[in-house]
């Protein structure tokens, strides 16, 4: 069988389900987290999540707290973008974009 005929008849994953797998190693691998970082980008939606990246000088990742936790970390309130946090979190994967979050 030729290469481009091996290509033609082997069954790539499609995206949605590579980030699934990508997601269930991350779970498997990683149950919560904890990391220390800057906040940038720091906005409150309208539904009372909070959405912001936590940077250091070579890396950013993007975040989340959501309304139900925020209510239980009441600090949040008083974050602003420069502050360096320590968090412990949950590590995912934002299917929908790719993101690890």
């Amino acid at each position: 069988m030729s290469r481009k005929q091996t290509q033609q008849t082997q069954k790539y994953p499609e995206v949605s389900e590579l980030l699934s797998r990508i997601k269930a190693l991350i779970h498997q691998q990683f149950d919560y987290v904890a990391v220390r970082g800057e906040i940038t980008n720091l906005t409150r939606s309208s539904a009372g999540h909070y959405y912001f990246s936590l940077s250091d000088s070579k890396s950013l990742i993007s975040s989340v707290l959501f309304k139900g936790d925020s209510l239980r970390v009441p600090l949040i309130k008083s974050l602003k973008n420069g502050d360096v946090v320590d968090c412990v979190a949950e590590l995912s994967v934002y299917e929908k974009r790719g993101n690890i979050q």
